[in-house]
């Protein structure tokens, strides 16, 4: 059942990635939202170890008191850094996706 949770947030956040119309980086955070709503312990062990890496970037840096992680990252990444993020987790999307049409 936690595999199923983590894989519809998983897949929420591809689809904010693919139609949101701002910049890879907005659209990166704001999938992130999805992505930090899944523990890491309802991943299957191959999935975890990837997922943590992705979650560690999209929260690297640490917020000032009172502002939010997710926009203090935003604020601090750079457009080619989102992008080499939302590649890693479109690359562990279709890894999930593959597992489950198996």
């Amino acid at each position: 059942m936690n595999e199923i949770y983590a894989f519809g947030k998983i897949a929420e956040s591809i689809e904010i990635l693919a139609l949101d119309q701002r910049s890879v980086r907005y659209r990166l955070f704001s999938a992130a939202e999805k992505l930090l709503a899944v523990h890491p312990d309802m991943l299957p062990g191959e999935f975890r170890k990837e997922f943590l890496r992705i979650r560690s970037y999209l929260t690297f840096y640490d917020a000032p008191d009172g502002m939010d992680v997710l926009v203090y990252n935003r604020r601090r990444r750079r457009e080619s850094s989102a992008q080499g993020i939302a590649k890693r987790l479109w690359a562990l999307y279709s890894k999930m996706q593959s597992k489950v049409d198996h």
